[in-house]
This record gives structure tokens, C-alpha cells and sequence, in this order.
């Protein structure tokens, strides 16, 4: 895929999550939000990391952030998370944007457990989801 094609891929997924799913202004961007889907279930983590880089590196809005939260980076991390916890933690580090939008990502009884003790030590003690990790988790 050519980046030109990726960003327009981008640009269309911020637009559809920026607004109401009723809104005319939706569906011209749908397109979008499904192909993304269709990353995760053709197993291509990679695309689906790469959008959440990209979106990071756009002024969205909070909105915005919290669905890149809830939706491809719990799913990235609830199914390839022992591939990509380490690109979490050391994004993490340098990236304030991606800090601030870590207590989104819920997904405990779908993700490792130790994807999600190592998810949740990078959020504010504060701001963690309190679950007990005993049962949950794969």
C-alpha cells in the first residue's frame, strides 16, 4: 500500500470516529473504520500499529483518542500483545499523547494477564481500571 493511500485511510478513519455514527457526515468514511477491522481479523498487526502511530501523530480530538484506545489498540494488545507490549512501553515513554489515552484500553479478560500488569503500570495508579487480575485474563 502506498502512503499516500495509507494517510488517506488515516484521514477517513479520524473523520468517521469524529462524528455521531447517525450523522450524514459518517458514512462517506465508514469505509474506514472497516477496513481497519478487517486488519485485525486478516491478522495484520502491523497496519493496525502503524495507524495508531499516525492517528498520534495528528491534532485529534479526544474523542478520537479514546476510540484508538478502545477499539485498535485493546484489540492489537488483547491479540498480539506479547509482540507488541514492548512497542507500547517504549512509546509510552516518549509519546504524552499515547500516555494519556492508556487508561482507555479495557480489555482485561481478553488480553494476557501479563499484557495487561505491564499495560497498567504504564497508566497513573490513579487512573488504572481496578479489576482482579486472579481469574482474568488468557
Amino acid at each position: 500500500m502506498s502512503e499516500a493511500r495509507f494517510q488517506r485511510i488515516v484521514d477517513a478513519w479520524i473523520a468517521a470516529q469524529d462524528v455521531e455514527q447517525d450523522a450524514p457526515e459518517y458514512d462517506p468514511d465508514n469505509w474506514a473504520i472497516q477496513l481497519v477491522i478487517r486488519w485485525h481479523i486478516n491478522d495484520k498487526p502491523k497496519q493496525v500499529w502503524k495507524l495508531i502511530v499516525a492517528v498520534l501523530e495528528r491534532d485529534v480530538s479526544e474523542e478520537v483518542l479514546g476510540m484508538i484506545a478502545a477499539g485498535p489498540l485493546e484489540d492489537l494488545l488483547s491479540d498480539w500483545g506479547p509482540d507488541y507490549i514492548e512497542r507500547v512501553e517504549e512509546f509510552a515513554r516518549t509519546n504524552e499523547k499515547f500516555r494519556h489515552l492508556l487508561p482507555g484500553v479495557f480489555g482485561w479478560i481478553r488480553m494476557p494477564k501479563d499484557v495487561w500488569i505491564r499495560l497498567q503500570a504504564l497508566i497513573p495508579e490513579a487512573d488504572r481500571v481496578k479489576v482482579s487480575t486472579e481469574s482474568d485474563g488468557k
